[in-house]
């Protein structure tokens, strides 16, 4: 007795579409355990779910339009250093606690050369520029970490447990404070660094 099998018909392979610019433009990551401020007080993002209400750095109200959970694997990480997250000790950029932030997440600082000019002084700047500035640094990464890409759907800052501002894009990715490019933020922070030295001195 003969059996004939089947064929079976042809399984369509499928492609994974990487997000474009401007679907990612809103979307900031963060690591679980970070604080935020919202009504009911500090909130850990990854309790924090789509919809929900956070508290801005001007007292205002943003709502979450896009919450997503993942994870840095460490053993995909650890050729990339990347994508380490940056450690900055307290009072290094007026925080009164130790933070962890991702490196390409927006901090606002004070920049010294528009103080007293009438106009804002402060700017943005990537946290990976930050890196050898009053001891902030690149984390250890010993294992997996747990990530939390929030986004909104207008520019804010919003402030961290321990009094780091932070500048959240909108969805066009607009931001709400001036962005410098990582060459002009490491001018700033070369001056930062001499105003150090002279104080020291």
């Amino acid at each position: 007795m003969f059996f004939q099998l089947k064929k079976r018909a042809p399984v369509a392979k499928t492609t994974r579409r990487e997000p474009t610019r401007a679907e990612t433009a809103n979307k900031v990551v963060f690591y679980a355990g970070t604080k935020i401020a919202t009504d009911q007080g500090w909130q850990a993002v990854e309790d924090l779910e789509e919809g929900q209400r956070v508290r801005t750095a001007d007292n205002q109200e943003k709502e979450i339009t896009d919450l997503g959970h993942e994870a840095l694997k460490f053993s995909a990480s650890r050729e990339a250093v990347r994508d380490w997250p940056i450690i900055v000790p307290a009072g290094a950029i007026g925080n009164k606690e130790r933070v962890v932030v991702s490196p390409d997440l927006r901090v606002v600082i004070e920049n010294p050369a528009m103080r007293g000019k009438g106009a804002s002084s402060r700017v943005s700047v990537r946290a990976e520029t930050l890196i050898g500035f009053r001891g902030i640094a690149r984390a250890p990464l010993y294992a997996d970490l747990k990530q939390v890409e929030v986004g909104f759907g207008q520019a804010t800052t919003l402030v961290m447990e321990g009094g780091v501002m932070l500048d959240m894009p909108g969805m066009s990715g607009e931001q709400a404070v001036p962005p410098l490019n990582d060459r002009q933020s490491r001018v700033i922070m070369h001056s930062l660094r001499r105003a150090d030295l002279r104080r020291i001195n």
